[in-house]
């Protein structure tokens, strides 16, 4: 290669002709579609019989489930009931409120429906632990086991006693999604947990090297913990609601959200975890064309957007905003990105033309993109890039 046109260069020529190359059709996509005027509400499936015994839970009855979901268009059904009616096309999200106690002959239609990339949100407990059958009039419970549950990729459950936690904080995720009231108030208060039980999941079903004992495969899932509890020096040792996004694989565009303690949980935190769950999986990322910027280089940015279930069309109407910071939190640059949009990904590229000129140092990257829908939110990123400091550079010791 010529020493006069590195390789950066043909990266940099490589990357700019294929954004050309978008742009005219990413503009006519945007244009074409407009929002719904109304969206129709989430509709959520509660799995309810009146004597159902609860393992480990969180101490829900019927009137907090009210509470919680009175934004969702909901149906509570028995466990004849929901083996019948529990299929993707008739609702976005499953709740069941039992603890890790569940209705042993509505396991296939539950096992279906996550396969279908239902979203689910379990109350309590470990999920999917403690088989429960109708004996006569009764309910009765069969042993803990794991038979279940291994199925969807967590292979086992530790109990950690929750008066080795002093406080609780949102773990900063999502700072968007962390859990708050009308008022804009913290809601890691609002449960009160008696013991913690934390999951031991595996999210790969495949092997990259078959005949090789112990590859690694391609990650199908990804686990966020939305809450954190933090013991006396103030160090997370429990994660008593955690989100489970999956992203390719058997369960492909379900989303799991677990409050998987025994204790108590309020409305209000019930129905923040319903709407988060309903949302379903979007994996959302901005990247830079390079980690590092040199004097006088442009920042380039791709924007990459994949929604396992698909749909994306009627889903995104809105362009990609970018907020460009200094590592001191000063705004120097705004910018919007439009997407070309697919069924399944949508993607978009541009500049910040007028940074040719950045100083020295960490800069980041802040993305937005609204969503629409029946479960309407805002997706957030956060990235970075580094302009050259030569100087700093100079001044490290060997």
């Amino acid at each position: 290669m010529s020493p006069n046109f590195s390789r950066r260069r043909f990266i940099k020529g490589i990357g700019g002709a294929a954004a050309a190359a978008s742009f005219p059709d990413v503009l006519r996509v945007v244009l074409a579609d407009s929002p719904p005027q109304s969206a129709p509400r989430v509709r959520a499936i509660v799995f309810w019989e009146d004597g159902f015994p609860q393992v480990d839970g969180c101490g829900v009855v019927r009137s907090v489930l009210q509470a919680a979901l009175g934004s969702f268009d909901v149906s509570y059904l028995s466990e004849r009931e929901l083996i019948e009616q529990l299929t993707i096309d008739r609702c976005e999200l499953l709740i069941t409120p039992y603890g890790s106690a569940f209705p042993k002959r509505a396991w296939p239609a539950i096992r279906a429906f996550l396969r279908a990339g239902g979203n689910l949100l379990n109350l309590g407990g470990s999920p999917f632990v403690v088989p429960v059958v109708r004996a006569g009039s009764q309910w009765r419970t069969e042993e803990r086991q794991t038979a279940y549950h291994k199925q969807l990729g967590i292979t086992q459950s530790f109990p950690v006693e929750a008066s080795a936690v002093s406080s609780y904080r949102a773990a900063n995720h999502f700072s968007r999604d962390n859990l708050k009231d009308n008022n804009g108030q913290s809601l890691t208060r609002d449960f009160t947990a008696d013991k913690v039980f934390e999951l031991y999941v595996r999210f790969t079903s495949s092997s990259l090297v078959p005949d090789e004992s112990g590859s690694d495969g391609p990650r199908e899932a990804a686990l966020y913990p939305l809450v954190f509890g933090m013991n006396r020096e103030q160090r997370p040792i429990a994660a008593p609601i955690i989100q489970i996004d999956r992203l390719q694989g058997e369960f492909a565009g379900g989303r799991w959200l677990f409050a998987n303690f025994s204790g108590r949980i309020s409305a209000a935190v019930t129905g923040q975890l319903a709407q988060l769950a309903a949302q379903s999986v979007i994996e959302f990322r901005v990247r830079t064309e390079f980690a590092c910027c040199r004097a006088g280089e442009t920042p380039q940015f791709t924007i990459d957007l994949h929604r396992p279930r698909g749909d994306l069309r009627t889903l995104i109407h809105d362009d990609c905003h970018l907020e460009v910071r200094t590592g001191a939190g000063q705004l120097v640059s705004q910018l919007t990105i439009p997407l070309k949009t697919e069924s399944a990904r949508a993607t978009g590229s541009g500049k910040a033309k007028e940074l040719t000129q950045l100083e020295p140092g960490l800069y980041r990257v802040e993305a937005r993109l609204t969503v629409a829908g029946s479960a309407a939110h805002e997706l957030t990123y956060t990235s970075g890039f580094w302009v050259y400091d030569a100087k700093l550079l100079r001044s490290g010791k060997p």
